[in-house]
This record gives C-alpha cells, sequence and structure tokens, in this order.
C-alpha cells in the first residue's frame, strides 16, 4: 500500500556535526560549539552524511567513515523540529538555541510530534522527489545534555532535576534519528519540505 503524507513544515537550517559533541571520558561534558557547521546543502546516503565545509568535503560525525564515527544503525541523519526547541527554551533557557542538540537538520513547524507518531516514517521533498526515511526514533538523551541544559557545572553531581530533564527530553523532544529507505544519494536543502504520516 502507497504510503500517504502531509506536509510537516519547511527546513530552514541544516548542519553538520564535525566532531564528537561530548568531550571528557569519566566525565563527560557537552561542548557543541565548535562542533557544529552549518551548510545550505548536504548528501545523505545509507552510510551518512556528507557536506562541503570550506570548500572540503567532510564527514558528519555519524558517517560510517568518519575517524571518530558515532555511526549506529538507523542514525545516519538526525531531524529536529521548532515546536521541540520552543518546549526547550520554556523549561531551559534561551541557551538552548535552534539546533544545539546536534540535529542535521531543524524543520519549522508548530506541532509537536514524538516518536509513535513516526512509526511509519517521515519522507523529505526536494529536487530529487520525494526521499522517505524509515527506521525513526527519538534520540535517547544523556546526562552531559542535560547538564548542558539545566546550566549545572559539570563538577556537581546529578540532583533530582537531571533524572526530571531526562525523562522531558524522551520520546523525540531532544530530536530524532532515521535512515533512508533507498539505496543511492540525496541532496538534501534548506527550503524543502518535511512530510510525515497523514
Amino acid at each position: 500500500m502507497t504510503q500517504a503524507w502531509r506536509e510537516l513544515g519547511t527546513i530552514i537550517m541544516l548542519q553538520v556535526q564535525l566532531k564528537p559533541l561530548k568531550e571528557g571520558t569519566d566525565h563527560r561534558v557537552y561542548k557543541p560549539h565548535t562542533a557544529l557547521h552549518p551548510v545550505d546543502a548536504f548528501d545523505l546516503t545509507k552510510e551518512g552524511i556528507t557536506a562541503v565545509v570550506d570548500g572540503q568535503q567532510v564527514y558528519d560525525a555519524h558517517h560510517m567513515r568518519h575517524p571518530l564515527s558515532r555511526y549506529r544503525q538507523s542514525n545516519p541523519i538526525s531531524i529536529g523540529l521548532t515546536s521541540h526547541y520552543q518546549r526547550m527554551q520554556t523549561r531551559f533557557g534561551s541557551h538552548i538555541s535552534l539546533g544545539i542538540a546536534g540535529e542535521n537538520i531543524i524543520v519549522e513547524t508548530e506541532e509537536v510530534l514524538f516518536e509513535d507518531a513516526l512509526m511509519r516514517g517521515v519522507a523529505i521533498q526536494g529536487e530529487q522527489g520525494l526521499i522517505q526515511l524509515d527506521g525513526v526514533f527519538g534520540i535517547p538523551p544523556c546526562k552531559p545534555f542535560s547538564k548542558f541544559c539545566l546550566n549545572i557545572p559539570d563538577e556537581r553531581g546529578e540532583p533530582e532535576s537531571v533524572k526530571e530533564t531526562l525523562q522531558f527530553l524522551l520520546k523525540g523532544t531532544r530530536g530524532f534519528c532515521a535512515e533512508p529507505v533507498e539505496v543511492g544519494t540525496f541532496t538534501i536543502r534548506v527550503g524543502d519540505k518535511l512530510w510525515v504520516p497523514a
């Protein structure tokens, strides 16, 4: 049966993650500012994302060929929603700027969606037609990002607010991961549309 889609919103931001977002070993610290680089377009395959940065082709940190690859099955690309950022900014403050959680794509929408609404996948409408993505799941929140949200200095312990933050970020509030259904190279650009199951 052919999947029925509806338009959710427009891609207003693309970025690649050049290196891991967390630094350290025993006490990992969330440091996104030097790891993320905005781009106008990138290429997606089942192996992950590549983009041109300062005239050179680079691998996203979740690409299989990145030297410090964070690749796992179903995470070649990640998607965030402006509606979810509004929820995070309301709870934590303005330092939770668009894309700070590291998603490759930010989509402008007023809808709040969780992973159970995206079990049938999502799709991106661009110049190549409809690019279908499946295996969608909410990015699991971590303690370093939770502490970053709470502005907790890293030398402190883990108060109850960290546990509450982890629970708040579950099921897609921090964004979603997915992978392309078909084999090939798909170019995604700012201005493309994200579609969800109708």
